[in-house]
């Protein structure tokens, strides 16, 4: 239950009308793109709207309408573009997570039928050169491999000088927008379509939620529906300046030389942020304001912040006008949001899934329980069954891709299985418990969600990553024992031998297992010398450990 009004936005059932929406914002800042030597590059609401017709002009008049347009490259102005030009044009976008491996993704152009495909320099070449990769047309910005997305640009803005009525001959409207890959942390990634409406929807939803604010700052990747209708179209639709980021080598630079009132990402990147503000903090001799607790208001159950005039001024000199973090993807520590809000800068954290545009539920500036993933969507409906999530309304997927059995198994009588566990406060705020398949059940029939045991151990100072699972302790292969495995923080392990930093966490733990009762209590303890193999949007790969 929403207790604040919600935020005034515009809503729109296609790509056009998107189009023709946010044209009116004119020559108002809409993206901005830092070069190698720190140069900003803009682009107006009106440039982006022109070259987005522009594109669609010059992709109609080579026959590509209703085509499936892979979009396969880093975050840049030209992949919006293309996006804008394609869903103009009712060409399904098939979105291409350039860091997996050649293999997967050739595997996700051919199970998604691409038949055209945008990409920048270095993919295009991938493209054009790798044996696995089917040939294809191939659209590329820069480089020496393909047609060039400059001249196909140039080329358009000519049509459409000499067709004026070009919007009056566009193709009838199809209902699938988006292909788009599950993250696949637990299985391999599947196609999943999404609809037109569902995803202009969702992104108008999201700003309903929460405003974008004047300025946002982002390094999500596109290719991930978070990206895509979070950080693109939802601010794009408030008129919104924003500055995008294709790399995480540059992320700290950029931000601080757009100086975003907003930014939305995930929990690694807010970690950096949090580990630099701490960082210089202590520095600067600031320990005593940091180790402040924050106040709990017992009567309404939730912790009351404060904010700290020194911190404060530390944030703005290095990340100066920063306000609101906005986190997704994956689970946020309190403790992080907690600390921000000591620098003045609140955390919304939010919950979504690919198969549903993505997002399902986002904190409000006004009401945020950091704890939790906020409140549920307007256009959103939610039960729960065995204490699984389900999810119905129109940001719900179309289906997985060619795959009926599959789809069939997902979603049943209009509801969507998440497969996260999860509840509802009394106020309507959501908490996620945990992954219904990674379950840890126990002999006696206990049931033990591994994220909990995870989110516990991951507060520990020497723990910078950690899995929990169930081993068999010998007996039966029914008879389960609790484990982690801990990859340790090089900065606080430097020095200690592996005796040394199992030693401490053994001790660490004892303390936790005191909190826990006897079944839930964590009973095995291994060490590992590398980082855990991750998704592009930095997840655990638990099915490769």
């Amino acid at each position: 239950m929403n207790q604040y009004p919600l935020n005034q936005v515009d809503y729109y059932d296609s790509f056009l009308c998107f189009l023709r929406g946010i044209s009116k914002f004119q020559d108002k800042p809409a993206i901005t793109i830092y070069t190698k030597d720190k140069q900003a590059v803009t682009k107006s609401y009106r440039q982006l709207v022109e070259d987005a017709f522009s594109l669609a002009a010059s992709m109609k008049e080579r026959g590509w309408q209703g085509l499936h347009v892979a979009l396969a490259g880093e975050n840049t102005y030209e992949w919006i573009v293309a996006f804008f030009a394609a869903g103009v044009l009712n060409c399904p976008v098939v979105l291409v997570d350039i860091e997996q491996s050649v293999e997967t993704i050739a595997k996700m152009l051919k199970d998604a039928d691409s038949q055209v495909v945008f990409a920048s320099a270095a993919v295009a070449q991938l493209i054009a050169t790798e044996a696995p990769m089917p040939k294809l047309p191939l659209v590329a910005s820069g480089g020496d491999f393909g047609i060039s997305f400059e001249k196909l640009l140039e080329q358009g803005r000519r049509l459409l000088d000499e067709r004026e009525r070009f919007l009056e001959t566009l193709p009838a409207e199809e209902e699938l927008a988006v292909i788009a890959f599950t993250s696949g942390t637990t299985s391999s990634a599947k196609p999943v379509m999404l609809s037109r409406k569902g995803i202009l929807h969702n992104a108008s939803d999201s700003v309903a939620m929460v405003v974008p604010g004047e300025r946002l700052f982002t390094a999500l990747p596109f290719y991930h529906t978070y990206g895509l209708t979070c950080s693109v179209l939802g601010p794009l639709v408030e008129g919104t300046h924003l500055c995008v980021n294709g790399s995480l080598k540059t992320m700290m630079r950029d931000l601080q030389l757009f100086r975003p009132t907003v930014m939305m990402t995930v929990p690694l990147m807010v970690e950096m942020v949090h580990r630099r503000l701490v960082s210089d903090g202590m520095y600067q001799g600031m320990g005593e304001e940091l180790s402040r607790k924050s106040k709990r208001k017992f009567w309404r159950r939730e912790t009351e912040d404060f904010v700290s005039e020194k911190l404060v001024g530390l944030k703005e000199d290095i990340f100066p006008g920063l306000e609101i973090i906005i986190s997704g993807g994956a689970h946020l520590l309190p403790a992080i949001s907690h600390d921000l809000n000591k620098f003045g800068i609140q955390t919304l954290q939010g919950y979504g899934i690919t198969e549903c545009s993505p997002l399902i539920s986002v904190n409000r500036n006004q009401c945020n329980q950091p704890e939790s993933v906020g409140l549920v969507l307007p256009s959103v409906e939610l039960q729960f069954q065995d204490g699984e999530i389900l999810v119905r309304g129109e940001n719900v997927m179309m289906g997985y891709y060619k795959d009926e059995a599959m789809t069939r198994e997902a979603v049943m009588d209009g509801w969507f299985h998440t497969g996260d566990l999860g509840y509802l406060d009394k106020r309507g705020f959501l908490y996620i418990t945990g992954r219904k398949k990674n379950l840890i059940v126990l002999k006696n029939g206990k049931k033990v969600s591994p994220e909990e045991i995870e989110a516990r151990v991951s507060q520990l100072p020497l723990v910078k990553e950690v899995m929990a699972y169930g081993v068999s302790s010998g007996q039966s292969a029914d008879d389960m024992k609790i484990a982690v495995t801990v990859y340790p923080s090089p900065k606080e392990a430097a020095g200690m031998t592996s005796y040394e930093i199992l030693d401490t966490l053994q001790k660490e733990i004892d303390r936790i297992n005191d909190e826990y009762p006897s079944y839930k209590q964590i009973q095995l303890v291994n060490l590992r010398e590398n980082e855990f193999l991750k998704t592009s949007s930095q997840k655990i790969k638990r099915q490769e450990f």
